[in-house]
């Protein structure tokens, strides 16, 4: 009997699950002709992501869409400038015109990746001295990208820096940049920013996302402050921002920002000094949901009064590694705690007055991960955990050792009533064994812990297990497998906890230690 056709609609959607797996997309490209031409463009949308040195002929692939004045081009530029390369030199002679168009498939345009692979795919053929890498990234690079973004229509994620523009000509490309959804702008140099921002500000209109980083070099130019406040204000739908500067003339960005008041959902400000910087501005911004201030510093608490007017509701908030005292990050938590359903602190010091406040001011936190160097009255820290309505928990401690103990034995006793499921770093077994001997919670369903372990440790698990009755259904330790290999007690003991309804899996295939915000 023979299966009826799915809808193309059907093929794409179901593909489109695999846009990140290329293993998969590769194996799609060969089923028929209608899976080709759907999984093509899903593979071309950004084709430099977790390349392989066996891929990098991928450039040649989008070469040989030139044509025949763009091929012509591009081969007297590399003989001008000294470089033999024979696969170019030859491409009219050992490959036909391809299938697809592939470039028009590019969506993400990084500059940077790029670079790095193009350079590589020469460098892989012929070493090249030092004058002719020198020639091609001046000359030709420029060259190449300059040909393919012509025939990108449909990119959607640019990113640059200042030197990769100095040979472009961003005027020739408006109606390709036109409909960008995300700029990642990175600036070193004061001419060539006052060009491209003169340029973005009439091009780029419908940014959703928008991220800035400028050098110190330029940090006190106010006429490219100026010309980044007015592609701010232009935009017709911004949600995503983030900054990377030290400038005294930030008011004026946080003044821009009220343009977007209604569409903003997520800010990230990073390596910024608030030092008299007003947040008068930033209150009013009625839709932000996200907020992360990354080793930032200069803020003061006559200042931080002004957030209990704040308009907006967040659901996450990032603080991490940010150079100001204590009380500003508690005072923070107290005025945007209401709302908050996940947290992140990475501080130096973690004080009494921090988490006393996240125990009476976020009573709605649904996620809480925690990394600290130092606390405050270590024995009373984990008091305040109790009061918490967390249902998901993430900490490190990079404490004392002689003081470990403690720590979890207290946090094992205080847990929240509510949480389901706790992450905890340390390298010693012997702190998640404390842990387990003086927990009690029996709602716990998942625990990760990022030790290697031996079979008392296993013991210790069980005996949890029976004694709580508990509700465990999943368990990740690192390096599971090799920690009890051809060890034929640790296998009994492994059977006997799956036996009691637990999925036993290695640590660093469940956690990811990067933060992102989902946007």
């Amino acid at each position: 009997m023979t299966l009826p056709n799915l809808p193309y609609d059907c093929i794409y959607y179901i593909l489109n699950q695999f846009q990140n797996d290329r293993s998969t997309l590769l194996n799609c490209l060969l089923v028929n002709r209608s899976w080709c031409e759907i999984t093509v463009p899903l593979l071309y949308a950004n084709p430099f992501i977790r390349m392989a040195e066996n891929s990098y002929s991928i450039i040649l692939t989008l070469i040989s869409c030139f044509d025949k004045e763009e091929l012509l081009l591009l081969k007297n530029q590399l003989k001008l400038n000294n470089i033999n390369f024979n696969f170019i030199n030859n491409i009219n002679i050992k490959y036909n015109k391809p299938l697809f168009e592939y470039p028009k498939y590019l969506k993400i345009f990084d500059f940077s990746t790029m670079n790095l692979i193009i350079i590589k795919w020469f460098e892989s053929y012929s070493k090249l001295s030092f004058t002719q890498r020198d020639n091609l990234s001046k000359n030709i690079l420029p060259l190449i990208y300059q040909i393919i973004l012509k025939k990108c229509t449909n990119i959607k994620h640019f990113y640059i820096t200042i030197s990769d523009i100095k040979f472009l000509n961003i005027k020739n490309l408006t109606p390709n940049l036109s409909n960008l959804d995300s700029l990642t702008l990175q600036f070193h140099d004061t001419n060539m920013t006052k060009e491209l921002l003169i340029d973005m500000e009439n091009i780029c209109l419908n940014l959703k996302r928008l991220e800035i980083s400028i050098s110190y070099y330029i940090q006190n130019n106010s006429y490219i402050f100026k010309k980044l406040c007015k592609v701010i204000q232009k935009q017709k739908n911004l949600k995503d921002f983030k900054l990377s500067c030290d400038n005294t003339l930030l008011n004026n960005i946080l003044i821009s920002l009220e343009f977007q008041k209604y569409s903003l959902v997520y800010i990230e400000f990073e390596h910024i000094n608030f030092k008299n910087i007003s947040l008068k501005n930033f209150i009013s911004l009625h839709n932000l949901k996200y907020l992360k201030f990354h080793y930032c510093c200069g803020l003061l608490l006559d200042e931080i009064d002004i957030l209990t007017f704040a308009s907006f509701k967040l659901e996450e908030l990032i603080l991490s590694c940010n150079d100001w005292n204590h009380n500003i990050t508690a005072s923070i938590i107290k005025y945007l705690g209401e709302s908050l359903q996940s947290l992140l602190l990475f501080s130096e010091n973690l004080t009494i007055s921090i988490m006393k406040n996240l125990s009476i001011y976020c009573l709605n936190l649904n996620t809480l991960d925690i990394e600290t160097k130092y606390l405050t009255f270590p024995d009373l820290f984990t008091n305040y955990f109790k009061n918490l309505r967390i249902r998901i928990l993430h900490i490190k401690f990079n404490y004392h050792y002689e003081l470990r103990d403690l720590l979890f034995t207290n946090l094992a006793i205080n847990l929240p009533i509510n949480l389901k499921e706790i992450t905890i770093r340390s390298r010693r077994y012997k702190y998640f064994k404390k842990f387990l001997e003086n927990c009690h919670n029996n709602n716990l369903e998942i625990i990760h812990f990022n030790c290697n372990v031996d079979l008392e440790f296993l013991e210790t698990i069980l005996n949890f297990i029976e004694r709580t009755n508990s509700k465990l259904k999943l368990l990740s330790i690192f390096n599971i497998e090799n920690c009890f290999k051809n060890n034929k007690k640790s296998s009994e003991l492994l059977d006997q906890i799956k036996a009691k309804g637990v999925k036993i899996v290695d640590f660093g295939s469940i956690y990811k230690f990067e933060v992102k915000f989902v946007t």
